[in-house]
C-alpha cells in the first residue's frame, strides 16, 4: 500500500494569477501528488520538490513545520 494518494489542486483565479497570490496549500499538495506518482519516495529528487513548492511561493520555514510533518509522517 503507498502512503499517498493524488490531491486535488485548489482552484486559482484570474486575480490571483495577476497579482501573484497563489495558493501555497498547491505546493503541499504538488509534492504530495509527486510522491503519489512516484514508484517510491527516492525515486522524487530535489530538484522536483524545490520546484513543485517554488512554484506555489512555499518556502521551508517554522511557519509551515506541520505541513512538513504530515509529508513525512506518511514515510515513516
Amino acid at each position: 500500500m503507498k502512503p499517498y494518494s493524488m490531491q486535488e489542486l485548489e482552484e486559482c483565479g484570474f486575480l490571483s494569477k495577476i497579482f501573484g497570490s497563489k495558493p501555497t496549500e498547491n505546493g503541499w499538495k504538488e509534492l504530495n501528488n509527486l510522491l503519489a506518482a512516484a514508484p517510491d519516495a527516492l525515486a522524487v529528487s530535489a530538484d522536483d520538490v524545490h520546484h513543485a513548492l517554488k512554484k506555489w511561493g512555499v518556502k521551508f520555514n517554522d511557519d509551515n513545520f506541520n505541513q512538513r510533518s504530515g509529508i513525512y509522517r506518511k514515510l515513516a
